[in-house]
C-alpha cells in the first residue's frame, strides 16, 4: 500500500493502528495528488483467529485447526494493499483542506521518532506504539513512538511527541473508521 502511495500520490501521511491482539493493524490515510486530498482507511475483516482458537467454540480436528491457523497467521502477516479492505472516505474537500492544514502546522516531515531524542526516566509496560508513514516519491519515512501521550504527561515539551499527538488527534476526529458488523 504504502508503495502504490509513493507511485501514485505527491505525498501521503498514514497512521498506522497496531494492537496486541491478533488482528492486523488498520491504517488511516490523507493523501495528496495534484493539489486534490483524498482520505482512506484500511481496516481487514475479523480474522476468526480467536473462534479457532476455542476449542469448546467450535470443534475441529486438531489438524485441520492446526493448518487453518496456519493460513489465518500468514495473512494476517502480509503488509495492507490496495484491496476489498481498503476503502475511501467521504470527506468534503474543504475539511480535508484543513486537516491538511492542521496537520501540516506539526510539521511532520521534520518530526524525529523516539530513537532520536533523549528518553523520559518514566517508565510504562505493555502500552501501544504510534506509527507514522510519511510518502513522498522520493522516499518512505516511518516514525515510531512508544506511549507517546504517557510520555509527554510524565516528560513534557518535546516538540515530537507532540506532533505525533496531535496528528494522531486529527486523524481520530476526522477520519472515522467503520466497524465490521459481524
Amino acid at each position: 500500500m504504502h508503495e502504490f502511495f509513493q507511485q501514485y500520490a505527491d505525498s501521503t501521511i498514514i497512521i498506522e493502528y497496531s494492537n496486541q491482539s491478533f488482528e492486523p493493524p488498520s491504517y488511516k490515510i490523507i493523501s495528496k495528488k495534484s493539489g486534490i486530498l483524498n482520505c482512506f482507511y484500511y481496516k481487514a475483516i475479523d480474522s476468526g483467529l480467536l473462534k479457532l482458537y476455542n476449542r469448546k467454540l467450535v470443534q475441529i480436528p486438531d489438524t485441520l485447526r492446526a493448518f487453518l491457523q496456519l493460513k489465518k497467521n500468514n495473512f494476517r502477516n502480509e503488509p495492507a494493499n490496495i484491496n476489498i479492505f481498503f476503502n475511501i472516505v467521504a470527506i468534503n474537500p474543504d475539511i480535508t483542506k484543513k486537516i491538511w492544514l492542521d496537520i501540516s502546522k506539526f510539521k511532520p516531515w521534520q518530526l524525529l521518532d523516539d530513537k532520536s531524542y533523549p528518553e523520559c526516566s518514566a517508565v510504562i509496560m505493555d502500552a501501544n506504539y504510534s506509527f507514522m508513514h510519511l510518502i513522498t516519491k522520493k522516499e518512505i519515512k516511518t516514525l515510531i513512538y512508544y506511549a507517546p501521550e504517557y510520555y509527554e504527561k510524565q516528560c513534557p515539551g518535546n516538540k515530537n511527541r507532540q506532533g505525533i499527538i496531535g496528528i494522531e488527534r486529527l486523524f481520530s476526529r476526522y477520519i472515522p473508521i467503520k466497524e465490521s458488523v459481524f
